[in-house]
Protein backbone atom coordinates (compact mmCIF):
# COMPACT_ATOMS: atom_id res chain seq x y z
CA UNK A 1 0.00 0.00 0.00
CA UNK A 2 1.27 3.48 -0.88
CA UNK A 3 0.64 6.83 0.77
CA UNK A 4 -1.14 9.54 -1.18
CA UNK A 5 -2.41 13.01 -0.36
CA UNK A 6 -3.85 16.15 -1.90
CA UNK A 7 -4.91 19.58 -0.63
CA UNK A 8 -7.39 22.17 -1.81
CA UNK A 9 -8.86 25.36 -0.36
CA UNK A 10 -12.48 26.50 -0.26
CA UNK A 11 -13.97 29.91 0.58
CA UNK A 12 -16.77 28.37 2.65
CA UNK A 13 -16.22 28.14 6.40
CA UNK A 14 -15.63 24.80 8.10
CA UNK A 15 -19.14 24.51 9.56
CA UNK A 16 -20.68 25.04 6.12
CA UNK A 17 -18.37 22.44 4.55
CA UNK A 18 -19.24 19.89 7.25
CA UNK A 19 -22.95 20.57 6.78
CA UNK A 20 -22.72 20.19 2.99
CA UNK A 21 -20.83 16.89 3.34
CA UNK A 22 -23.58 15.62 5.65
CA UNK A 23 -26.54 16.91 3.64
CA UNK A 24 -25.49 17.07 -0.03
CA UNK A 25 -22.78 14.44 -0.40
CA UNK A 26 -23.96 13.12 -3.79
CA UNK A 27 -23.93 16.64 -5.26
CA UNK A 28 -20.56 17.48 -3.67
CA UNK A 29 -18.97 14.26 -4.98
CA UNK A 30 -20.65 14.51 -8.36
CA UNK A 31 -22.08 11.06 -7.73
CA UNK A 32 -23.91 9.45 -10.61
CA UNK A 33 -26.22 7.52 -8.28
CA UNK A 34 -26.19 5.68 -5.00
CA UNK A 35 -24.97 2.09 -5.01
CA UNK A 36 -27.82 -0.41 -4.79
CA UNK A 37 -27.82 -2.27 -1.49
CA UNK A 38 -25.39 0.13 0.20
CA UNK A 39 -26.93 2.78 2.43
CA UNK A 40 -23.81 4.96 2.34
CA UNK A 41 -22.36 4.03 -1.07
CA UNK A 42 -21.90 6.68 -3.75
CA UNK A 43 -20.78 6.02 -7.33
CA UNK A 44 -18.27 8.45 -8.83
CA UNK A 45 -15.86 8.25 -11.75
CA UNK A 46 -12.10 8.39 -11.15
CA UNK A 47 -9.98 9.27 -14.17
CA UNK A 48 -6.24 8.84 -14.29
CA UNK A 49 -4.22 10.46 -17.09
CA UNK A 50 -1.46 8.16 -18.32
CA UNK A 51 0.18 10.58 -20.75
CA UNK A 52 0.09 11.18 -24.50
CA UNK A 53 -3.67 11.80 -24.29
CA UNK A 54 -4.33 8.35 -22.83
CA UNK A 55 -6.41 7.96 -19.68
CA UNK A 56 -8.25 5.28 -17.77
CA UNK A 57 -11.52 5.88 -16.02
CA UNK A 58 -13.55 3.67 -13.76
CA UNK A 59 -16.43 4.18 -11.38
CA UNK A 60 -15.68 3.63 -7.72
CA UNK A 61 -17.98 3.08 -4.76
CA UNK A 62 -17.20 5.80 -2.20
CA UNK A 63 -18.10 5.61 1.47
CA UNK A 64 -17.74 8.56 3.82
CA UNK A 65 -17.81 7.54 7.47
CA UNK A 66 -18.94 9.33 10.62
CA UNK A 67 -16.88 12.47 11.22
CA UNK A 68 -14.73 13.18 14.25
CA UNK A 69 -14.83 16.89 15.02
CA UNK A 70 -11.91 18.57 16.82
CA UNK A 71 -11.27 22.20 17.66
CA UNK A 72 -10.08 23.21 14.18
CA UNK A 73 -10.42 20.07 12.07
CA UNK A 74 -13.11 17.56 11.18
CA UNK A 75 -11.80 14.15 10.07
CA UNK A 76 -14.06 12.08 7.81
CA UNK A 77 -13.04 8.45 7.18
CA UNK A 78 -13.23 7.85 3.43
CA UNK A 79 -12.75 4.79 1.29
CA UNK A 80 -13.46 3.67 -2.22
CA UNK A 81 -13.17 0.55 -4.29
CA UNK A 82 -13.44 0.12 -8.03
CA UNK A 83 -16.75 -1.19 -9.36
CA UNK A 84 -16.60 -4.03 -11.85
CA UNK A 85 -14.56 -7.12 -12.55
CA UNK A 86 -11.36 -5.42 -13.62
CA UNK A 87 -9.96 -2.78 -11.34
CA UNK A 88 -8.19 -0.11 -13.40
CA UNK A 89 -7.92 2.49 -10.64
CA UNK A 90 -6.68 1.91 -7.09
CA UNK A 91 -8.79 1.22 -4.02
CA UNK A 92 -8.24 3.80 -1.28
CA UNK A 93 -8.66 4.01 2.47
CA UNK A 94 -8.00 7.25 4.31
CA UNK A 95 -9.39 10.50 5.68
CA UNK A 96 -10.86 13.70 4.34
CA UNK A 97 -9.82 16.51 6.65
CA UNK A 98 -11.76 19.77 6.80
CA UNK A 99 -9.49 22.29 8.52
CA UNK A 100 -10.36 25.83 9.56
CA UNK A 101 -7.83 28.38 8.37
CA UNK A 102 -7.79 32.08 9.17
CA UNK A 103 -9.76 33.22 6.11
CA UNK A 104 -10.98 30.01 4.48
CA UNK A 105 -11.04 26.23 4.86
CA UNK A 106 -8.57 23.60 3.70
CA UNK A 107 -9.57 20.16 2.45
CA UNK A 108 -6.94 17.43 2.83
CA UNK A 109 -7.47 13.98 1.34
CA UNK A 110 -4.87 11.53 2.57
CA UNK A 111 -4.70 7.80 2.69
CA UNK A 112 -3.21 4.62 1.43
CA UNK A 113 -4.03 2.93 -1.82
CA UNK A 114 -3.50 -0.47 -3.30
CA UNK A 115 -2.44 -0.50 -6.93
CA UNK A 116 -4.84 -2.31 -9.26
CA UNK A 117 -3.95 -5.35 -11.38
CA UNK A 118 -2.01 -7.27 -8.69
CA UNK A 119 1.78 -7.68 -9.08
CA UNK A 120 1.72 -6.13 -12.55
CA UNK A 121 -0.08 -3.10 -11.12
CA UNK A 122 2.44 -2.80 -8.29
CA UNK A 123 5.25 -2.64 -10.86
CA UNK A 124 3.28 -0.14 -12.95
CA UNK A 125 2.58 1.93 -9.84
CA UNK A 126 6.28 2.73 -9.61
CA UNK A 127 5.87 4.49 -12.95
CA UNK A 128 2.46 6.15 -12.45
CA UNK A 129 2.31 7.07 -8.74
CA UNK A 130 2.52 10.77 -9.62
CA UNK A 131 -0.42 10.30 -12.01
CA UNK A 132 -2.45 8.73 -9.20
CA UNK A 133 -1.67 11.73 -6.99
CA UNK A 134 -2.68 14.04 -9.84
CA UNK A 135 -6.01 12.19 -10.20
CA UNK A 136 -6.68 12.55 -6.46
CA UNK A 137 -5.78 16.25 -6.58
CA UNK A 138 -8.12 16.81 -9.55
CA UNK A 139 -10.95 15.05 -7.74
CA UNK A 140 -10.39 17.12 -4.59
CA UNK A 141 -10.25 20.38 -6.59
CA UNK A 142 -13.58 19.46 -8.22
CA UNK A 143 -15.08 18.70 -4.79
CA UNK A 144 -13.82 22.09 -3.54
CA UNK A 145 -15.38 23.86 -6.54
CA UNK A 146 -18.73 22.16 -5.90
CA UNK A 147 -18.60 23.05 -2.19
CA UNK A 148 -18.00 26.72 -2.93
CA UNK A 149 -20.73 26.79 -5.59
CA UNK A 150 -23.21 25.09 -3.26
CA UNK A 151 -22.28 27.34 -0.31
CA UNK A 152 -22.66 30.48 -2.46
CA UNK A 153 -26.01 29.27 -3.78
CA UNK A 154 -27.25 28.50 -0.25
CA UNK A 155 -26.11 31.92 1.02
CA UNK A 156 -27.78 33.66 -1.93
CA UNK A 157 -31.04 31.83 -1.27
CA UNK A 158 -30.93 32.49 2.47
CA UNK A 159 -30.17 36.19 2.14
CA UNK A 160 -31.94 36.99 -1.12
CA UNK A 161 -28.84 38.45 -2.79
CA UNK A 162 -25.66 37.40 -4.54
CA UNK A 163 -22.35 37.19 -2.73
CA UNK A 164 -19.75 39.78 -3.72
CA UNK A 165 -17.14 38.41 -6.10
CA UNK A 166 -13.59 37.85 -4.95
CA UNK A 167 -11.30 40.83 -5.52
CA UNK A 168 -8.98 40.57 -8.49
CA UNK A 169 -5.66 42.17 -9.20
CA UNK A 170 -5.56 44.93 -11.77
CA UNK A 171 -2.44 45.81 -13.72
CA UNK A 172 -0.21 47.82 -11.43
CA UNK A 173 -1.05 45.70 -8.36
CA UNK A 174 -4.25 47.44 -7.23
CA UNK A 175 -7.33 45.55 -6.16
CA UNK A 176 -10.87 46.11 -7.44
CA UNK A 177 -11.89 46.72 -3.82
CA UNK A 178 -9.66 49.48 -2.87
Amino acid sequence: MREISARSTVRADRDTVDELLLRDLDAILGARRAIAGQADGHRIPITMELGDGTSVSQDVAVELGRPERGDDTTEWPISWEPIGRRALVPELSGHLGVRRLQWNTELVLSGRYRAPLGPLGALGDLLVHDRAESAIASLLDEVARRIDARAASNAETAHGHRLAPEPFERPGGTSDRG
